[in-house]
């Protein structure tokens, strides 16, 4: 049982791995405060193809297995908990948090 559980939480690693920082673009390093201010002027100015709702999804359907193998053994895995949880804050922070002001931006700007 305790390969299993070290082997469920060596997947959630790599899946958060993966998935969570390949949805972090290179660009992001363009903010330099004065001319680009924040995230929400690269996507406006430097993207095109935005591919995080994509990897969103993808990284909540590759951890469904760990979520259903949780609720079969009734979450009694403290440790798969934990890591569960980091998975969730750092889905949360990648594809909620940073991007949270930048919401209405493409309502306002493709407008008539």
């Amino acid at each position: 049982m305790l390969i299993i559980n070290c082997l469920i939480i060596f997947y959630i690693l790599i899946v958060m791995f993966f998935f969570l920082t390949g949805s972090i673009p290179e660009y992001l390093s363009l903010v330099d405060g004065v001319e680009i201010k924040n995230v929400c002027d690269v996507l406006r100015i430097f993207v095109s193809n935005d591919i995080r709702v994509w990897f969103a999804i993808a990284a909540l359907i590759a951890i469904l297995p760990v979520i259903i193998y949780c609720v079969k053994i009734k979450f009694r895995i403290k440790s798969i908990n934990l890591t569960l949880m980091l998975f969730s804050g750092v889905w949360v922070w990648n594809f909620i948090i940073q991007y949270r002001n930048c919401l209405g931006l493409y309502i306002y700007t493709t407008g008539p």
